[in-house]
C-alpha cells in the first residue's frame, strides 16, 4: 500500500475537488476493488483498512495542474 498524507490529500481535496459526489463514489468504487484484491492474501487490520482507504480517495481526487 502507498503511503498517503494526511495534509497533501486535505490540499488535494481543497483544489482539486470540483464534484464531490462525484470523487467520493469513485474512492469507494476504487476502495472496493483495492479491498477484495486485499483480502485474497489475508484478512486486514484497522491500519491497513485505514491506509486503503486512503489511498482510495488520493487516487479518486485528481492532480490540478
Amino acid at each position: 500500500m502507498k503511503d498517503v498524507k494526511i495534509g497533501k490529500l486535505k490540499k488535494k481535496l481543497i483544489d482539486g475537488v470540483d464534484a464531490p459526489y462525484v470523487m467520493l463514489n469513485d474512492a469507494f468504487d476504487l476502495f472496493n476493488k483495492k479491498w477484495s484484491a486485499a483480502q485474497k492474501s489475508s484478512p486486514l487490520d484497522r491500519k491497513d483498512m485505514d491506509d486503503l482507504l486512503l489511498e482510495a480517495l488520493n487516487e479518486a481526487i485528481p492532480d490540478k495542474k
